[in-house]
């Protein structure tokens, strides 16, 4: 490795361990890596359940473009390679690949491909995809070993954001349960405790709103409490949570204004999400999701919690993105 991918590949390291927060990190290592291999585009796909991805972090194409191709991809062709193969594939020409499917529409043509594991604990938390070597041919076998350097400090740095940011949940748990406790302990009437709950329970997750419905005296589902997050909150478009194509998204204050009115006081009827869950006392995530009101709402996601004991339901806690 010669003096100056060396000095490169130190800068990178320092440059991705600058900061602490998850979301930064992951830009960060994006960028190093399309600049130490000299890529025109970057990504990294961060892996969830059964193999798919469900974030996609990438560099070099403008926000614009990147709506008018649509959803992210989820795994499908070359990018779910790298993990059943599980380690670095490299490819002068991306479309020889037997497992290529092509770009969609509107796709910037991309030939070169540089694709490494990111392993973090051992595990495979998301790959790194480099395309399009600048001034043409393909990457190199010294560009593959660079990014599989980085990588690996990634891994560091991808391991201390996390620590960090479950560090911060932690905190914002223990406030969250003062809160509450300082609520119930004052002596106050339910009615007063519940808006504590709701709005605790919005912050500690990051949604955008809280809904909290609860049996009335005829054992019907009535929503008590909304609680929406202020306007400086992240949008739906910058959350983890919503798979809605961005062409079909509307700001957060759009998505949830006036909710408050539409839903305060509405007895919630059979097949409601928060009436399965409270009947079935278990937890029901829906994403896309369509708020019944006056004029239905396209939702990112909803997550549904029962609220009960071992002999008793109390209520339901919605959480939306």
């Amino acid at each position: 490795m010669g003096g100056d991918r060396e000095n490169g590949l130190f800068a990178a390291i320092v440059s991705v361990a600058a900061g602490l927060e998850l979301g930064g990190t992951l830009r960060r290592i994006v960028k190093a890596a399309a600049d130490l291999a000299d890529a025109e585009y970057g990504a990294l796909g961060v892996i969830g359940g059964e193999g798919r991805l469900v974030d996609f972090i990438h560099v070099g194409v403008d926000a614009t473009l990147a709506e008018s191709i649509g959803p992210h991809p989820t795994g499908k062709g070359i990018l779910g390679v790298i993990t059943e193969e599980t380690g670095p594939v490299r490819l002068e020409r991306l479309a020889d690949h037997p497992a290529s499917v092509g770009f969609p529409p509107g796709h910037p043509q991309m030939k070169s491909f540089l694709g490494v594991p990111v392993r973090v604990r051992g595990e495979v938390f998301g790959n790194l995809y480099l395309t399009e070597k600048r001034g043409g041919g393909g990457f190199t076998p010294e560009d593959k070993r660079t990014v599989l350097a980085l990588a690996a400090a990634a891994a560091v740095a991808i391991e201390n954001s996390r620590l960090y940011e479950r560090s911060r949940q932690r905190e914002r748990w223990q406030d969250a349960v003062a809160a509450i406790s300082h609520a119930v302990l004052s002596g106050v009437e339910s009615a007063e405790v519940l808006p504590v709950v709701g709005e605790q329970a919005r912050a500690i997750t990051g949604a955008d709103a809280c809904v909290i419905a609860m049996p009335d005296i005829h054992g019907c589902l009535v929503v008590e409490v909304v609680n929406v997050g202020p306007a400086g909150d992240a949008s739906l478009a910058d959350t983890r949570w919503s798979r809605i194509p961005k062409s079909q998204r509307v700001p957060r204050k759009a998505a949830f204004d006036e909710i408050d009115r539409g839903l305060l006081g509405r007895r919630l009827s059979d097949g409601d999400l928060l009436v399965e869950a409270f009947t079935s006392r278990s937890t029901i995530r829906r994403g896309p999701f369509t708020l019944d009101m006056d004029q239905p709402r396209l939702i990112g996601h909803v997550i549904a919690l029962p609220m009960f004991t071992a002999d008793h339901t109390f209520g339901v806690v919605a959480l939306l993105w």
